[in-house]
């Protein structure tokens, strides 16, 4: 599940007014379950408050799925688009009704035949590309966004080491990252015209990842685009990070084994920089199968230390807006908690989506 995925979100696109966006924040999450529709709860920053603003039908069909970025949206909220696992397409909405304007698929190109597999989406800074993680057919979709806000395939890409579902596009637009299922990373440098060229991997299989190697899941960058973290699926909880050079390719892999603090939570899904955190030092949050972690994250020195953690029955989708972090946990709930300041959550509201088998969520507007 910028899982994000990244992650939970927050979104206006269900606004009727573009003046209205500034003044209210709002969490998405594509459904994903049978008629597939994507929701938008308003959020009351101050108090926590999720409530239903608007939900609408992509026209296709939805599914369990792996935490991966299951919906995008532009920066000027005039396209949103949506995985639609089941029926294995995108669905692309244009405002101001945001009416499907259509599903876009290829042949080549399938997210899931099987329950708990599936794949997920990442827009390019810029609006124009649209890049798909399919992990079924194990390939990369390279779309082009219209001005309509339809979508046409560009070119499929087979990264060498494979794909787990998910996958980011740096804050600058140059690189497109793609975690395999192989304790790797690969990295494409996203041209001028959205084409990609594979620049090749990263592997995670030393130090701390020694022996059995550490497989990297969720995917988030600093502002800068210098750096790319991802979340760990595996024996050990870690934190792991690759330097991204100007060209995009991937060095330096380093890993932060923070098992010792992490008795009661499972699989590693999600993570997301908090605004400091993303801006160079803060706290990042990692989404766990029972939790969220909190670490302290440096940029320069590069340097991951545990904060804190708190136990929550969720299936790993997060995203931060302010001092509020946003959960989708195990039974519909799309759950708030204020962020304090040693970095541990208090539960502030949370909204039962009985439309909803919320795997990821996204935040709108993005406030880092």
């Amino acid at each position: 599940m910028d899982k994000g995925f990244r992650c939970l979100s927050l979104l206006t696109i269900f606004v009727w007014s573009v003046s209205s966006f500034a003044a209210t924040s709002y969490v998405v999450t594509d459904n994903n379950g049978g008629p597939n529709t994507i929701s938008a709860f308003s959020l009351n920053t101050t108090s926590g408050l999720l409530s239903l603003s608007k939900r609408v039908r992509t026209g296709g069909g939805g599914g369990a799925t792996i935490d991966a970025p299951l919906q995008a949206v532009s920066n000027d909220a005039r396209c949103v688009f949506a995985v639609d696992t089941v029926s294995n397409d995108i669905a692309a909405l244009a405002a101001p009704s945001y009416n499907a304007v259509g599903k876009f698929s290829n042949s080549a190109l399938i997210f899931s035949r099987i329950v708990n597999d599936g794949g997920g989406i990442a827009l390019a800074p810029s609006g124009k590309f649209l890049y798909g993680a399919y992990y079924d057919s194990q390939n990369i979709g390279a779309w082009q966004v219209n001005a309509d806000c339809s979508l046409t395939l560009l070119a499929v890409y087979v990264p060498p080491l494979g794909i787990n579902g998910n996958l980011g596009v740096s804050p600058n637009g140059r690189t497109l990252v793609v975690p395999s299922g192989s304790e790797s990373a690969e990295s494409f440098a996203i041209g001028s015209t959205g084409e990609l060229t594979d620049l090749g991997s990263v592997s995670f299989d030393a130090g701390v990842c020694a022996p059995g190697g550490c497989e990297p899941t969720g995917v988030d960058f600093t502002r800068d685009s210098k750096v790319v973290l991802f979340n760990s699926i595996g024996s050990e909880i870690a934190v792991l990070a690759a330097n991204v050079e100007t060209s995009g390719a991937l060095t330096n892999p380093q890993a932060w084994n923070l098992s010792n603090n992490t008795p009661e939570i499972g699989v590693g899904m999600s993570i997301f920089l908090g605004a400091k955190a993303y801006n160079g030092s803060g706290f990042l949050y990692l989404g766990f199968l029972g939790g969220v972690m909190t670490a302290n994250f440096t940029e320069n020195p590069l340097n991951v230390t545990f904060a804190n953690l708190t136990s929550i029955d969720m299936t790993g989708g997060i995203t931060v807006t302010g001092d509020i972090l946003l959960v989708a946990d195990d039974s519909s709930n799309i759950r708030s908690f204020r962020i304090n300041a040693d970095g541990s959550l208090t539960a502030l509201s949370q909204v039962f989506d009985n439309n909803s088998d919320a795997l990821s969520l996204s935040v709108y507007p993005n406030t880092r």
